[in-house]
């Protein structure tokens, strides 16, 4: 039988009908399509499969398209490794005595801040589409740093000058003149570290995710502000200004394979500002 979206509970259709337009967003569709009752494994990798494949219209996979059998075998484990483990083990008594009874040093330690960061939902912290796919891969990136992946998760800090010729920090909204970078790197996957590690809720985690991400957001963000009020003031070309070597420069990190840049996750932001701008 083929498949068909318009088939998913109402929360999961919309979010499947989102993530067909970003695709990264699919573990999102995923889990929610489990959290409101689909718990079937092949009928959750249908709705991977489908997220990537809307060309298909649903169609269902011939024998002979090997490579696509092999990227919904590829979706399936991934998918398999997010369900719940069967309870029946940890269910049965192996000891008599009560719980108050075991010595402390017995009990288990609480999740990791690796564990935690892996359940935290980015969807429901986004408060647009695009922030929520670029909260998605800063948790994605940061799951590698913490994996012990080789990853470069340093960023520049920027600060601004407003029209009146006062420097300003990132995150105040005025106009932007020109842009000014500081020579001293910030580290995101790092900082993440030293805010979250007393974290014991993935509630906790998703909190420290967003502060360090909008942090980050906001130093790369800036010069996004100042090409568009730039390309609007009718001066011509921006490609001899600072600002430009600056984003030319974040652009060039987004697009490097190895190591895997911060920047990365920006990147399609970044690519249509220098577009635009130059």
């Amino acid at each position: 039988m083929s498949f068909v979206a318009a088939n998913l509970p109402p929360s999961a259709y919309a979010l499947f009908q989102q993530a067909q337009k970003a695709p990264p967003l699919w573990p999102s569709v995923v889990k929610e399509s489990y959290r409101v009752g689909i718990h079937d494994l092949n009928k959750l990798t249908d709705v991977a499969f489908h997220v990537h494949h809307p060309e298909r219209k649903g169609r269902d996979i011939a024998s002979g398209e090997s490579l696509l059998i092999k990227e919904w075998k590829g979706y399936k484990e991934t998918i398999r490794s997010w369900m719940p483990a069967s309870k029946s083990t940890s269910s049965k008594s192996t000891s008599s005595k009560p719980p108050s009874a075991e010595p402390t040093s017995s009990k288990p330690s609480g999740p990791s801040l690796l564990e935690l960061l892996r359940e935290v939902d980015t969807w429901s912290l986004g408060r647009s589409l695009e922030q929520t796919l670029h909260l998605y891969r800063f948790k994605e990136f940061l799951i590698r740093a913490l994996d012990c992946k080789v990853v470069d998760d340093s960023y520049y800090q920027f600060s601004y000058f407003d029209a009146m010729g006062r420097e300003r920090s990132c995150s105040e909204k005025h106009s932007v003149s020109s842009v000014n970078r500081g020579t001293r790197m910030q580290y995101a996957a790092r900082n993440f570290q030293r805010v979250a590690e007393d974290c014991t809720t993935v509630g906790e985690v998703a909190k420290r995710l967003v502060q360090i991400e909008s942090i980050v957001a906001c130093h790369t963000f800036v010069l996004v502000r100042w090409a568009h009020q730039s390309a609007g003031t009718g001066d011509g070309s921006l490609s001899a200004y600072t600002e430009m070597k600056y984003l030319r420069e974040l652009v060039s990190l987004a697009r490097r394979s190895y190591p895997e840049s911060i920047y990365s996750v920006y990147k399609e932001s970044l690519e249509m500002t220098l577009s635009n701008a130059g």
